[in-house]
């Protein structure tokens, strides 16, 4: 074979490569999203067979030993994940071990998207809808506005009988993208990893309080800058048994792969976003247990409408 017979040869090859590659990649990341997806249905599952021994939807939160527990330690069993000791740790006569280490050293591939390229392989993806009315999550308790009286699935004592816009247009659960953090110190002693925009938890100057602001509020916290705008957690998704809100909910105030806020101050308005690593858009666990593709650019209206439960929408 001739010089020019063997590089007519590599050059087809490499054009073949060129071609050939990103249709795998694609290929590939099709799967991964089908298994994000696959998941969620594994988790939509398990809500129905709690739903079906309690009659209800389990707590959102609560507390064990005046430690903080998030609805995922609630439904563990129903997962399959009642052999975790943090669970044990969680549920049993012992105190909560303050320690981060001693929950997350249990990596649960079930709640982990594999599109999530964190480095951190521990914590969840998914989290539940926690919609309150508007964006101010923590007003005087028992009212309208109160996140556990307010307008999405998991308010107090709730079950599928409050879902009167249907179960098949109310959203359950999402996905999020976990922060890369570092779970050992906190903020403020190390500096916060922003290789991952998403992930963030910004803090947003208050503002916003009634609905006629929201789309406001939502704007001025899409536009946060890793480079200029304060982090408040870049480890979000990590405590997902005991964590903060933010490591187990997710809420609808912004479209998918918007950023997520809170107003630091008051602590009272939290957007905390859907987000993943799929091509435009994330996994939804709706509440008749079918998960959908939503895509970014879903119309807000529609959007805000699948996180509530009882508003004629």
């Amino acid at each position: 074979m001739s010089l020019v017979e063997v590089l007519v040869v590599i050059t087809i090859l490499g054009l073949l490569a060129a071609i050939l590659l990103p249709a795998t990649q694609r290929v590939r990341e099709k799967s991964r999203q089908m298994e994000c997806a696959s998941h969620l249905r594994q988790i939509g599952v398990a809500f129905s067979n709690y739903h079906s021994t309690f009659n209800c939807f389990p707590p959102i939160s609560g507390h064990v030993h005046s430690r903080p527990k998030s609805i995922w330690a609630n439904l563990l069993p129903e997962l399959g994940l009642a052999e975790l000791a943090a669970y044990d740790r969680l549920l049993g006569t012992d105190s909560h071990v303050e320690d981060p280490s001693s929950e997350l050293k249990y990596p649960t591939p079930l709640m982990r998207c594999p599109s999530d390229a964190c480095l951190i392989a521990i914590g969840s993806n998914y989290g539940v809808n926690l919609t309150g009315d508007g964006v101010r999550y923590f007003p005087e308790p028992g009212t309208k506005e109160d996140p556990l009286q307010g307008i999405g699935v998991f308010t107090t004592g709730s079950s599928y009988s409050v879902i009167t816009d249907g179960v098949s247009n109310t959203a359950v659960a999402s996905e999020f993208l976990r922060g890369a953090g570092s779970p050992s110190l906190p903020l403020g002693v190390r500096p916060a990893d922003t290789t991952r925009p998403k992930s963030l938890i910004f803090n947003l100057i208050p503002g916003a309080t009634t609905n006629s602001e929201i789309d406001e509020l939502s704007q001025r916290c899409r536009s946060s800058d890793p480079a200029k705008s304060p982090v408040i957690s870049d480890t979000r998704g990590q405590m997902w048994l005991s964590g903060n809100q933010r490591d187990y909910t997710y809420s609808h105030f912004d479209t998918p792969n918007g950023s997520s806020c809170e107003d630091l101050d008051t602590r009272r308005a939290k957007i905390y976003s859907a987000s993943s690593q799929h091509s435009g858009g994330v996994n939804i666990l709706i509440a008749d247990g079918a998960v959908r593709f939503s895509g970014n650019d879903i119309d807000l209206k529609i959007w805000r409408a699948l996180g509530t439960r009882a508003m004629g929408d």
